[in-house]
C-alpha cells in the first residue's frame, strides 16, 4: 500500500468513526424515559424539549462551522467535534437532574451539529471522485450508530441504570478521535481546502440565499428533519399506545427505525452507481412516510413492524440531500457553505417537529391528527425533488 492509499484509508477510517458517533444522542432518552423519569422528572414539556433540542442546537451551531473551518480546518475542527460528543455523553451519564442532562446533552448535540455541516465537505475535500459511495458509507454507519444504541439502550439500563445506558457513549467519541489526531501528524489537515477563501458565516448565508439550488435543498432537508426527529422524540409513546406494544418492544421498533437508514445507505451506495442523479429517491422516500403513517393511522395493530419498517425508509431524503451537497457544489468551500445553509435552517424548522407533535396530541387527545400532518408535509419532498433534477451547481447560481 502507498503512502497515498494509506492517507485514503486513514481518512475513510477517520470520516466513517465520525459518522458513527454522530446519532447515539438523539436515540438513547426516549425509549428509558420511564427509568430516567424515577430520578429525574420528566414531563411531556421536558420531553418535548429533549425532542426539540437537537434540531435547535444544529442550527444554531451549523452557522458558525464556515467559520470555524476557515478559522481552524477541517481535521482540527472534527476533533473539536468528537471532544464535544465524548464529554457530553459522559456527563449525562453522571447527571442528577434535568439541568445537567439537558446541559451535557446540548454539548453532546453541539459537537454533532459540527460534524454534520463538515462532513459534506470532509467527504468532497478527500474523496472528490467518489462522493456518492463514500456519503453512503458514511450514511451507513450513522445509522448504526443511531440503531445500536436504540435497541441496547434498554438492557442497558436494566442491566447497569440509565445513567451508565447514557454515558456508555463517550469513550466511542473517544477512540473516533485517534484516526483524525493520525491525519493531523501526516500532515492531513484540511485547513487549506476549507479555510482562505471560505466564507464567513453571515457572507456565506447571503450568498448561498440567492442560490434556487440551495432553498430546493433546503425544502427536502426540511422534511427530513420534521419527520426524523418527531419519531424519534414520540415513536415509542404513539406505538404503547396505538399499537399495543410493551415499551421493550417500542424500543427495538424505535432501532428497526433507525436502522433502515443503513440498510437504505448501502441500496444507495449500490445503486446510485448506475444512476446520474439520486434524486429519484426522495419520490421513494415520501412513498415510503406515506403508507408507514397511513398504516398507523387506519390499522396500527394490524402490521406495526411493516408501518415502523416503511417510515423508517422515508429519511432517505436525509441522505440524498447530504449526496447532492457534495454533487451540486465545485469546491470543499461550496460545499460547507452549502451545507451549513441546508442544515442550519432545515434544523431550525425541524425543531417545530417534536414540539407541534406532542401539542397536536395534547390539543386532540389522539395521535392519528399528528401522524396525517407529518404525511402531509412529507408531500412537500417530491415538490423539492421535481426542481432538484436539473444539474447545476452552487457557486455558479450565488455570484
Amino acid at each position: 500500500m502507498t503512502a497515498a492509499q494509506g492517507g485514503r484509508m486513514l481518512a475513510l477510517i477517520a470520516i466513517v468513526g465520525l459518522a458513527l458517533n454522530m446519532r447515539a444522542v438523539l436515540s438513547t432518552v426516549s425509549p428509558i424515559a420511564a427509568a430516567i423519569n424515577e430520578d429525574i422528572p420528566l414531563t411531556t414539556g421536558s420531553l418535548a424539549l429533549l425532542g426539540a433540542l437537537p434540531p435547535i442546537i444544529f442550527a444554531a451551531v451549523g452557522l458558525l462551522v464556515p467559520a470555524l473551518a476557515s478559522w481552524l480546518g477541517g481535521t482540527r475542527l472534527a476533533l473539536v467535534a468528537l471532544a464535544a460528543i465524548a464529554l457530553g455523553n459522559i456527563g449525562r451519564g453522571v447527571a442528577g437532574d434535568l439541568s445537567v442532562l439537558i446541559g451535557s446533552s446540548a454539548l453532546a448535540l453541539g459537537g454533532i451539529g459540527v460534524a454534520n455541516v463538515l462532513l459534506p465537505s470532509l467527504v468532497k475535500r478527500y474523496f472528490p471522485g467518489r462522493i456518492v459511495p463514500v456519503t453512503a458509507a458514511a450514511m451507513a454507519a450513522m445509522a448504526i450508530g443511531t440503531g445500536v444504541p436504540a435497541v441496547v439502550v434498554n438492557p442497558l439500563s436494566e442491566t447497569w441504570g440509565w445513567n451508565v445506558a447514557l454515558g456508555v457513549w463517550g469513550p466511542f467519541a473517544i477512540v473516533a478521535a485517534v484516526p483524525w489526531l493520525l491525519l493531523l501528524l501526516r500532515g492531513r489537515d484540511s485547513r487549506d481546502s476549507l479555510g482562505g477563501a471560505a466564507p464567513t458565516a453571515p457572507t456565506g448565508m447571503r450568498r448561498v440565499a440567492r442560490s434556487p439550488l440551495a432553498w430546493a435543498l433546503l425544502a427536502a432537508f426540511t422534511v427530513a428533519q420534521w419527520n426524523i426527529y418527531a419519531m424519534f422524540a414520540w415513536l415509542p409513546v404513539v406505538l404503547v399506545d396505538i399499537a399495543a406494544v410493551t415499551p421493550q418492544t417500542a424500543g427495538i421498533m424505535l432501532g428497526i427505525y433507525a436502522f433502515m437508514g443503513l440498510i437504505v445507505s448501502l441500496s444507495l451506495g449500490a445503486i446510485s452507481r448506475r444512476m446520474s442523479d439520486p434524486t429519484p429517491f426522495i419520490h421513494v422516500a415520501v412513498a415510503a412516510f406515506l403508507v408507514g403513517y397511513g398504516g398507523l393511522i387506519l390499522v396500527p395493530t394490524g402490521a406495526p413492524w411493516a408501518w415502523v419498517v416503511l417510515a423508517g425508509i422515508g429519511p432517505t431524503i436525509m441522505h440524498v440531500c447530504l449526496m447532492l451537497v457534495g454533487l451540486r457544489s465545485r469546491t470543499p468551500e461550496g460545499a460547507v457553505a452549502l451545507s451549513s445553509f441546508m442544515q442550519s435552517f432545515g434544523y431550525a424548522l425541524g425543531a417545530a417537529g417534536p414540539i407541534a407533535f406532542g401539542a397536536l396530541h395534547d390539543a386532540s387527545g389522539r395521535w392519528d391528527v399528528p401522524l396525517a400532518i407529518m404525511l402531509l408535509l412529507a408531500l412537500i419532498g417530491s415538490v423539492s425533488a421535481v426542481a432538484l433534477r436539473r444539474r447545476r451547481y452552487v457557486e455558479d447560481e450565488w455570484g
